[in-house]
């Protein structure tokens, strides 16, 4: 069943004599201006688009913006990916069709109306982005007119679970989407350092805008196609050499590049970033249009950011590893014997997977031993028992485990998530994530339970991480130190 929009969205409480409203500008002709309709044609464009299965966290869509009629398909596989997700904020930036202005146009009117209801606008992330940078202004009179925003209103009305914000964005020139995109991204640092929360608000951004613009049907097919590769690969120095390039019979190759650029922009500086095409069609796929001479074309991309996440691990298949690693220190401290591993391991189909794995030994709560494995080179029940000799025999800080310490050992295992590479030390979760180092012939890596064992703050760890690699406190800051993060999943013997 598709969630409906119902009264969820329709702000019922009696407006004050001062808040100004932003009528709808293209109701009845872009879209239906009759609610029931409205609905219904939404909903139709919705089951006639397929669910992907997106695992990662949402940051934002590329949406056209033409009529209903033309591209309203191809929007509904973007908007179909929102359904049964909230926001708090929604950010919609498009590229002005009909004013012209110097900046970045913000329209701080109250409300939006649409025919499904009003929506409020976020007058306060508004005001914080205004305040950042005078090229960002308050202009409600560029918006009076403009298309390309409001036509995304009613589906997020559509899809969205509950009541949201928008803030509308109009860029005049392209080239001021780095400023949009930094006054957005430094915002969100100034909060969490996730560009997917402002000010603990969730947050949404939508890039509103057609393809090109009217070359012929196969023209449009090829370019639009080369736009998107372009776009999902997140190249935006090649997007831009190719949108300033020269194309026969395309007046256009991206009406919204501003907004598709700072949406880019944003997602790149979360590090952990991708972009996947949904959808493309052009206007001349449109049964009750068949001109295929002079076409549009339209495209939907979702942009994603993926969770540091280590291997989930229940307690039975703990319970194996830490045997494995308490055996396996017995045997070759003992006898210098490396047991196999054992046959239980084959009921257990995530303990075959290869996993990057640490183990660590401690004695009277004091370590006595940490090696691991910072990559997947082996799977994680033969990991674990490598990594246990190495902790026990190879730590060059310690003398080997003696036999008579292996009571008195306590073992604890972490298996490592994939590195990802950084950008931003926000992104940086103390207590969740842990920090590897690499500069020149240099690295250094701590765990997650390092920084929160110690008490340290983010740069704190960054500098313990630098002195683990042989480099110096602030080596983390020069341009050619790589930051990376993981996540572990952390268990030990009672």
């Amino acid at each position: 069943m598709l969630p409906t929009q119902g009264c969820s969205q329709t702000n019922t409480t009696p407006l004050a004599k001062s808040e100004h409203i932003r009528q709808p500008a293209v109701a009845g002709a872009f879209y239906p201006a009759d609610p029931t309709e409205l609905k219904n044609q939404i909903n139709g464009f919705l089951v006639k688009a397929k669910h992907e299965k997106i695992a990662e966290q949402i940051i934002g869509l590329m949406v056209p913006h033409a009529g209903y009629v033309y591209s309203g398909q191809v929007a509904a596989q973007g908007y179909k990916q929102l359904e049964g997700c909230s926001f708090d904020t929604v950010v919609i930036i498009g590229m002005s069709h009909y004013a012209r202005f110097e900046g970045i146009a913000i329209d701080t009117s109250d409300y939006y109306q649409t025919p499904l209801g009003l929506v409020k606008v976020d007058t306060e992330l508004a005001s914080a982005l205004i305040k950042s940078n005078p090229m960002i202004k308050s202009l409600p009179e560029a918006h009076t007119k403009e298309h390309s925003l409001e036509v995304q209103i009613p589906f997020l009305q559509q899809v969205l679970l509950k009541e949201f914000k928008i803030l509308p964005i109009l860029i005049s020139n392209p080239s001021d989407c780095q400023i949009l995109a930094r006054s957005l991204i430094s915002n969100s640092q100034a909060c969490s350092g996730n560009v997917c929360f402002i000010g603990g608000k969730k947050v949404l951004y939508i890039a509103s805008s057609d393809m090109s613009h009217y070359p012929p049907y196969e023209v449009a097919d090829k370019v639009d196609k080369t736009t998107l590769s372009l776009i999902e690969g997140m190249d935006i120095d090649k997007l831009v050499t190719w949108l300033n390039e020269p194309h026969e019979h395309c007046a256009t190759l991206l009406c919204g590049s501003g907004a598709v650029l700072t949406l880019m922009l944003i997602a790149k500086e979360s590090g952990i970033t991708k972009a996947s095409i949904l959808n493309y069609a052009n206007s001349g796929d449109v049964p009750v249009i068949g001109d295929k001479s002079k076409v549009v074309g339209y495209g939907a991309v979702i942009f994603t950011q993926k969770e540091v996440k280590a291997m989930t691990l229940d307690n039975e298949e703990q319970q194996v590893l830490l045997k494995i690693a308490r055996n396996t220190i017995q045997d070759y401290i003992v006898n210098r014997h490396i047991p196999p591993i054992p046959i239980e391991v084959n009921d257990y189909p995530e303990l075959q997977q290869p996993a990057g794995v640490f183990v660590t030994l401690t004695k009277n709560k004091q370590l006595r031993g940490c090696i691991g494995y910072i990559k997947p080179i082996a799977p994680l029940a033969q990991a674990v028992s490598k990594m246990a000799i190495a902790a026990s025999t190879e730590d060059p800080r310690f003398s080997p485990v003696t036999p008579d310490e292996i009571k008195e050992i306590k073992i604890e295992i972490t298996v490592l998530s994939e590195l990802t590479q950084i950008h931003n030390i926000n992104q940086i979760e103390v207590g969740k994530h842990g920090l590897y180092i690499v500069k020149g012939f240099n690295s250094g890596l701590l765990l997650p339970q390092v920084a929160t064992e110690q008490g340290w703050n983010r740069e704190e760890f960054l500098t313990h991480t630098c002195y683990k690699a042989g480099l110096p406190a602030n080596a983390w800051k020069e341009k050619d130190a790589e930051i990376f993060i993981f996540s572990g999943a952390i268990f030990h013997e009672e």
